[in-house]
């Protein structure tokens, strides 16, 4: 699921790859043009979800679930 959630706002690491999990720490540790891009990115991606918009999808699944008597 964290693709959906952070899209193109996160650098991805294999999390079984504790080597590659460092890296990618050291990376963004020290290359600060990268970690603002992504907190930029990640700023935007926070518009795409709200609560209100969680409740409204929520109520659609339970309508959609009523109207077909599951």
């Amino acid at each position: 699921c964290l693709p959906e959630i952070a899209g193109d706002a996160a650098w991805p690491v294999d999390p079984t790859d504790t080597e590659a999990m460092r890296k990618g720490m050291e990376r963004l540790l020290e290359d600060g043009a990268l970690r603002q891009e992504l907190v930029r990115r990640g700023t935007e991606r926070l518009e795409r979800f709200s609560w209100d918009r969680c409740a409204e999808q929520v109520a659609d699944v339970f309508s959609a679930c009523a109207r077909s008597g599951r």
